[in-house]
């Protein structure tokens, strides 16, 4: 079943905040309505929230999520893995919490930094992977929400910087132009002010841990970000 594509989500809606405690208290003011609902968590260790003290997932479930709601989520990332080697081979593991009787089935997909840094992958490759996972798991039911990539300034060996960022750069670019081909919703936090920025992955400790992971605070951006996807459904 294709979903119909609605909305792109962007920092529009935050980047004014003055600061996290402000952003929080917006952010836990303004719960989703679902009346039911599955929601995968497929990515990388971004996804895991390998460093973070409160990964995304988390804080968009406990955030938005009022008792009576009848909302279930199920993060099935891993750490290291790639969207080419891994995810498009355990597309099962979603697929399997698909339940029709839910008002909704949502798929989240937030990948590729893998491919492009540990595999030193095309952009192009990439994109093709996140497209094709996305497509299968619309056809399967599921609501499909792709993320495009945040900076990266992890320092893989034999990968220069400023090239790899060249490369995020390219398959967000892809994302952006072609999400509606695939995906029900675009959540570009890649776009984001601090998630997207070069220089910052490189030297801020406060939404970064290592130029590559998240935070709690960067994670509560991702939070926000696919929070307001979701919504628009």
């Amino acid at each position: 079943m294709r979903g119909f594509p609605r909305h792109i989500a962007t920092s529009a809606d935050w980047q004014n905040l003055s600061n996290i405690s402000e952003y929080s208290e917006q952010l836990q003011n303004t719960p989703l309505s679902l009346s039911s609902a599955i929601i995968v968590f497929e990515g990388d260790s971004l996804t895991v929230g390998a460093f973070s003290t409160d990964p995304y997932d988390d804080q968009l479930l406990r955030d938005w999520l009022a008792p009576s709601y009848d909302v279930a989520g199920h993060n099935v990332a891993g750490s290291g893995e790639k969207i080419i080697d891994d995810m498009l081979d355990d597309v099962a593991v979603t697929d399997a919490y698909y339940n029709a009787s839910k008002a909704h089935n949502i798929a989240i997909l937030w990948a590729g930094t893998n491919d492009l840094g540990t595999d030193n992958d095309t952009a192009e490759n990439v994109y093709a992977g996140l497209s094709t996972w996305c497509l299968g798991r619309q056809q399967a039911g599921f609501q499909v929400l792709i993320c495009t990539l945040t900076a990266n300034r992890h320092g893989y060996v034999g990968v220069d910087d400023a090239e790899l960022d060249s490369r995020i750069q390219a398959v967000n670019t892809l994302l952006r132009a072609n999400w509606q081909n695939f995906a029900d919703g675009l959540v570009d936090v890649g776009a984001d002010s601090i998630l997207g920025s070069y220089t910052l992955a490189a030297t801020d400790r406060v939404y970064w841990t290592d130029g590559l992971h998240l935070t709690a605070a960067g994670d509560l951006i991702v939070a926000r970000l696919v929070k307001n996807a979701i919504a628009l459904l």
